[in-house]
């Protein structure tokens, strides 16, 4: 009787053992469910963020070719009117305001483009961090997985444990029964 106690006490021992070193070496299962689902959050939000931001670059990109072509159209207007008052001999300072508008033009055009690529930067930015979190929630699947391995390797431990016990119990029973049988038989 004291061997299958002391041997279910020692079993237990090792149970508790092995789950106190699951938790130490993965942290607790709880937390990093709740960081893994964290870390899947954000990382939907950062991909619904980053596609608002690659319509915006598409918006913007549509609207900078729209202006690219008015421009390459509005240039060869220019020459037209460049070539024909040249060879009416025309110089004067309507045509000085349309050439200046035409700079300006091409000037707001050109910071446009900074403003798109300050866009774009931003998505690829995003991006990083992105894959960044798609590798820490892959790590915290990965510990997650380690953990349910010692989990279920302790529980198949204690499983065995709990069926010797049974047995030694079982057998306890009929030895003490034995014994009652003996003690009444020499009385």
């Amino acid at each position: 009787m004291e061997d299958a106690t002391a041997a279910f006490d020692e079993a237990l021992d090792l149970l508790k053992g092995a789950w106190d070193s699951a938790v130490e070496n993965g942290g607790d299962k709880g937390a990093l469910e709740e960081e893994r689902d964290e870390l899947a959050t954000k990382l939907s939000d950062m991909t619904r963020a980053e596609e608002v931001i690659r319509e915006k670059i598409s918006e913007k990109q549509a609207e900078q070719e729209a202006k690219q072509a008015e421009m390459e159209e509005f240039q060869e207007i220019k020459g037209k009117l460049e070539e024909i008052i040249e060879r009416l001999g025309l110089e004067n300072e309507e045509i000085q305001a349309i050439k200046e508008k035409i700079e300006e033009e091409c000037e707001a055009i050109g910071a446009e483009n900074a403003s798109l690529a300050a866009i774009i930067e931003a998505a690829e930015g995003k991006a990083a961090e992105r894959d960044a979190l798609n590798e820490q929630k892959e790590e915290l699947d990965i510990q997650k997985t380690e953990l349910q391995s010692k989990i279920d390797a302790a529980q198949a431990t204690n499983d065995k444990l709990g069926k010797k016990m049974k047995k030694i119990i079982k057998k306890k029973k009929k030895l003490e029964l034995a014994l009652e049988i003996i003690g009444s038989d020499s009385d």
